[in-house]
């Protein structure tokens, strides 16, 4: 139990602030950051801390016709709110918009911060009065449930960014990359995120990140996908997020015909996730003929060769019957992948452009290099874990 309560009260501190070294908005910071005179790249160690520092940035948004506004830097709440509003009115040729802040500030979580800090000094208090374990073991779970509290509460807080963000994305006639990378407020504010895409029209190929954005409790993901229903989405990256037995929205993805690109790195996926991916896949030809590329980096897919078998089958059959040459990648590096049979067949089928199996401990028999021999024509990159090391193989051999 000391060691749960030492970790929750680690993430409280971290979660509520830290105190670093920032550095000031000046003209010379937005210079420096204002690339080509129509990208501003707000990132490092500034802050947004006041309304002078705000008007900086939206004289600099109000007099160049911005292509791409990135904001990953900290600040206070109403000054970046400010900034956005201004960014809403100026989005006539924004095409891409990245919005994930370091640290958004408040007078409201400075006062939960407060509350917390009151209730956490009464908790060893409140133990060392405890009479029995079982009491004990309550008091400990509503500190639990406390510390939910209050990091449910804080995420709303810093949320209310998020509603001017879905009225930039509602409003922006050209807009085609939208990175949510990192921002976990994002999965709060799903609802407005998603009916903003749903209200534009314009929207067309689309590429959406949502990698590490906290899409694990509830369903964001069920509510994108309302927005998202007959959108042209190119690209989606929902890496970082635990979808581990989300099964019924993985299948959603896979309903996405306009996908190019999909990456569910790090999503603690098992072979019984895969299966549906496939099985999904599989039953979209559309989706198929479209897919270039899908990325399973660091999951859990020990026996799932038979699967990776059908999905690369899949393929094939969709480049025969569209009598089309084109490639596919599929990158499953650190996936604990044990058998190696179904890596012949796969390469034999003249379908791939990229496969990564990097740090997997499966063992590469002869078939493999026997099959790399007869159709090493048709794939540009294959690399495959010898042992502790990496075979890369493109133009030439090479052991890393």
């Amino acid at each position: 139990m000391k060691n749960n309560l030492k970790l929750l009260k680690l993430w409280s501190v971290g979660s509520l602030g830290c105190n670093l070294a920032l550095a000031t908005i000046t003209p010379e910071y937005i210079a420096e950051h204002l690339k080509d005179e129509n990208r501003l790249i707000l990132d490092g160690s500034a802050s947004v801390e006041t309304e002078d520092d705000a008007a900086l940035v939206i004289a600099a948004v109000s007099s160049h016709d911005l292509e791409e506004f990135v904001f990953k830097i900290r600040g206070n709440r109403e000054p970046i709110i400010n900034v956005l509003k201004v960014l809403r009115e100026n989005v006539s040729s924004l095409r891409k918009l990245t919005f994930s802040p370091r640290y958004i500030d408040c007078e409201e979580l400075k006062k939960l911060e407060k509350a917390q800090d009151d209730y956490d000094s009464g908790f060893p208090k409140r133990m060392n009065g405890a009479e029995t374990q079982e009491r004990r073991d309550e008091i400990f779970h509503a500190y639990e449930v406390m510390n939910e509290f209050w990091r449910k509460a804080c995420l709303e807080e810093k949320a209310k960014t998020m509603d001017v963000v879905a009225e930039v994305i509602k409003t922006c006639p050209k807009l085609k990359v939208i990175d949510f990378s990192g921002n976990k407020c994002v999965s709060i504010k799903m609802d407005r995120i998603s009916e903003a895409i749903r209200q534009n029209s314009n929207l067309d190929g689309i590429e959406l990140s949502l990698s590490d954005c906290g899409l694990n409790s509830g369903d964001p993901l069920g509510v994108l996908f309302n927005g998202l229903q007959g959108k042209n989405v190119e690209s989606l990256d929902v890496s970082g997020n635990w979808l581990r037995e989300k099964t019924y929205r993985l299948e959603e993805i896979t309903k996405l015909n306009t996908l190019k690109h999909v990456n569910f790195s790090g999503c603690f996926l098992h072979d019984t996730d895969f299966d549906y991916i496939v099985i999904g896949l599989r039953k979209n030809k559309v989706l198929l003929s479209s897919l270039e590329s899908i990325k399973l980096t660091r999951n859990f897919l020990q026996k799932s060769g038979d699967m990776f078998r059908l999905l690369v089958n899949g393929f094939a059959d969709i480049q025969k019957e569209k009598s089309t040459r084109k490639k596919f990648s599929i990158y499953a590096s650190d996936c604990h992948i044990q058998g190696s049979d179904w890596i012949p067949e796969a390469i034999s089928r003249g379908v791939l452009k990229k496969l990564d199996l990097a740090k997997n401990p499966m063992e590469i028999g002869s078939l493999v290099f026997q099959a790399i021999e007869r159709c090493w024509d048709g794939i540009e990159e294959l690399v495959l874990p010898v042992g502790k090391r990496t075979l890369k193989i493109s133009l030439e051999y090479t052991v890393e």
